[in-house]
């Protein structure tokens, strides 16, 4: 992620200010570290990539995103479904 998206990104629940924490990486681009909002909550740096639906969301969406992600692994062959119809 490169440094200066800092200032454009928000808390997505509270819209409250982001600041960076435990950041590494070179030139601009942090690779790992925490966005931690005002109200507390962190949302971590991964790969480059701010993780933001982390653990703030409710048990059924969370058993929703593993539903499909098991469904995605096991179907990937979506070839039989188009041509049933």
């Amino acid at each position: 992620m490169n440094e200066y998206l800092l200032d454009f990104l928000v808390d997505p629940y509270s819209r409250s200010e982001l600041t960076l924490h435990n950041a590494t990486g070179k030139r601009g681009v942090i690779d790992k570290g925490v966005l931690r909002s005002n109200d507390g909550r962190e949302y971590p740096i991964v790969k480059g990539i701010p993780r933001f639906i982390c653990d703030y969301i409710c048990r059924e969406e969370k058993r929703t995103v593993n539903a499909f992600g098991v469904q995605w692994h096991y179907f990937t062959d979506f070839r039989i479904f188009n041509e049933s119809q």
